[in-house]
């Protein structure tokens, strides 16, 4: 016999505001925030408000649940008001904490558990400093230091230059091209250099060398490139062509990009379409002669960079200047 008996309580929804201090500010930037070292939160933001949603991020509600809600990032700027979050819940007289980089989370879900899971949080500063100055000899205060998980440009491809109106789909990580030419992307006349993130033209692709060929024609190109891990976040896809590129992985179209002139792509791809160990990588650039380039060639460039990993350094020589110069956590000599 049954009726319309009590509804049980199977587990609470646990919900927090926190004020977290976490540096010296002001900084440039937030590029990372981790719970328990799960992403959370991957991307950039300058101060202000960030939204998240991953109530899965714990295993949804058949486990511990997981994060959403809205976070306030306070960069500590020299003008920096109160957190009204905060001075709703504390009073009138809450400090703006100006000096101090801090995390308001505002009433956020954080689960089905109880107990608190360790936050991190990666931020980055090199352009400003103390009080938000501008930073000292600001043109060569930043050293790009990532560390590529999948180097396109050091390793061999094969490469196969066809008709544009040629339709054969060479992507099948099983398809036989060793008859095809060799050597490290770009493909051009000249070895390959690396990255150079401070290159004016280009989004950092050197222009000389780059893939060069006739135009009106579509340019194949080939390798396995092994993946030591497979960031969380994905793999950046960075490439410029005039004018189409797609992209396989493993076999399977990750890009489709189309543009009537020559044009920087960018892409993240998911991390599903990659394997620990040797992953298959197809590309193929179309050349429309559309494009506006002087020397009425084809340039196709590329690369691929973990999405985790791209991050900037100080250069040293602003680091050991701010130790010697800064009134704050220096010694504070003058800068004379």
């Amino acid at each position: 016999m049954s009726g319309g008996g009590k509804k049980q309580t199977v587990g609470y929804k646990y919900y927090l505001g926190e004020h977290m201090a976490l540096c010296h500010g002001p900084v440039d930037k937030l590029t990372r925030i981790q719970v328990d070292g799960r992403d959370l939160f991957v991307g950039e933001s300058t101060g202000g408000r960030v939204s998240v949603s991953r109530p899965d991020l714990f295993g949804g509600e058949s486990r511990e649940g997981g994060v959403a809600g809205d976070i306030d990032i306070e960069m500590g700027g020299p003008a920096q008001g109160q957190n009204d979050y905060l001075a709703a819940r504390l009073g009138a007289n809450v400090p703006s904490f100006r000096g101090v980089v801090c995390a308001v989370l505002r009433q956020v879900y954080l689960g089905m558990n109880p107990y608190l899971k360790p936050w991190s949080f990666r931020l980055q500063r090199i352009h400003t400093r103390q009080d938000g100055q501008a930073q000292w000899y600001d043109q060569k205060a930043a050293i790009y230091s990532h560390h590529e998980v999948i180097p396109a440009g050091k390793h061999d491809w094969r490469v196969l230059t066809v008709p544009l109106g040629d339709t054969a789909d060479y992507s099948s990580p099983g398809y036989d091209d060793s008859g095809w030419a060799a050597g490290p992307s770009p493909i051009g006349d000249k070895p390959w250099t690396g990255y150079n993130p401070g290159a004016p033209a280009y989004y950092g692709f050197d222009n000389n060398p780059a893939t060069i060929v006739p135009q009106q024609r579509k340019v194949w190109m080939r390798s396995f490139i092994d993946v030591p891990r497979i960031p969380e976040s994905g793999v950046v896809f960075e490439a410029f062509v005039d004018n189409g590129i797609e992209v396989w992985i493993n076999g399977v179209k990750v890009v489709d990009d189309y543009g009537q002139y020559g044009h920087y792509f960018k892409t993240t791809i998911p991390p599903q379409h990659f394997v620990v160990g040797a992953n298959h990588i197809a590309v193929a650039g179309r050349d429309d002669a559309l494009g506006v380039r002087p020397d009425n060639w084809f340039y196709f460039d590329l690369r691929l960079r973990a999405a985790d990993l791209d991050n900037w350094a100080m250069n040293p020589a602003h680091s050991v200047r701010e130790c010697l110069t800064d009134p704050d956590w220096g010694l504070g000599f003058p800068a004379t």
